[in-house]
């Protein structure tokens, strides 16, 4: 799959992340605070956006690892961009009312930085084995 494309659907797969990611994150935030209802609501949106790359965006690619070690994986280099992500977020809802009172605007705004390290570390750490076509 030609990098434009991968882009692409990566992109539209973070939105799926995205909007998953802030409604866990709105669903249990009076419970368990905005903080730690990020993590949770982080956590949920890394799992979903992995079964949806590893099926869409890097159906061309295979890692050479069984799928729960995948998922591990996955979730360790996510984490990486999810710590930038994270602390966009932090430093909008403890500078910004608007994102403290609306913190989608942290969530999108953390979304967007990480993005691009956790393609990069997808593309070229995990999923780097072409799948030859028959």
């Amino acid at each position: 799959m030609k990098f434009p494309r991968q882009f692409l659907l990566f992109g539209l797969v973070g939105s799926v992340g995205f909007v998953l990611d802030t409604a866990v994150l709105y669903l249990i935030s009076e419970s368990v605070g905005l903080y730690l209802g990020r993590l949770f609501s982080f956590a949920t949106s890394v799992f979903v956006t992995w079964i949806l790359n590893r099926n869409l965006t890097f159906a061309d690619r295979r890692s050479d690892k069984p799928k729960h070690h995948e998922l591990i994986i996955y979730f360790l280099l996510m984490a990486l961009g999810g710590l930038v992500n994270y602390a966009t977020y932090v430093i909008l809802i403890l500078n910004f009312t608007l994102a403290h009172q609306q913190p989608v605007w942290g969530v999108a705004a953390g979304g967007v930085t990480g993005m691009l390290l956790n393609l990069f570390s997808a593309r070229h750490f995990l999923f780097k084995i072409h799948v030859l076509k028959s």
